[in-house]
């Protein structure tokens, strides 16, 4: 419930910040969707950064497999390197970005809470059964790699 009280300055600061990024994202023609809530959201300090890089191209995520350590804050960078449009689901963490244009690309940033193994698909006609798929692994925060 609200109180009727404005937003003080850190919630402008946050509000400001999710305008621009969905401002930006449209003038890219780009789709970006998450359906779990803290998906590229800000995380707690001293959480550890995993940042990773995948370049799309025809039809293939490079690298294929992605590591990181559960409670990481991931910052992935997708770069579509190839001439069609991509697209990167990522299942079990709700994250999509679809429309990535030849030439572009676009940063993500969610934490890596839930280990296990997730798959990365791109979706467009015919991309998945062409081969262009590939592995987020989660590594628990217990076990040593």
């Amino acid at each position: 419930m609200s109180d009727g009280a404005a937003p003080g300055p850190a919630a402008r600061s946050v509000i400001a910040l999710l305008v621009s990024a969905a401002l930006l994202a449209g003038a890219l023609g780009l789709h970006l969707r998450s359906t779990r809530p803290g998906v590229a959201s800000v995380t707690a300090p001293g959480r550890p950064v995993a940042d990773r890089v995948i370049r799309l191209s025809e039809y293939a995520y490079q690298p294929a497999v992605i590591e990181v350590r559960q409670g990481a804050r991931v910052r992935l960078t997708l770069i579509n390197t190839g001439r069609e449009e991509h697209e990167l689901e990522i299942d079990g963490y709700g994250i999509e970005v679809a429309g990535l244009r030849p030439g572009t690309s676009v940063r993500l940033i969610f934490n890596a809470d839930l280990p296990g193994r997730f798959e990365l698909a791109c979706h467009m006609p015919g991309h998945y059964e062409k081969g262009m798929r590939g592995i987020l692994v989660v590594h628990p925060a217990d076990t040593q790699r």
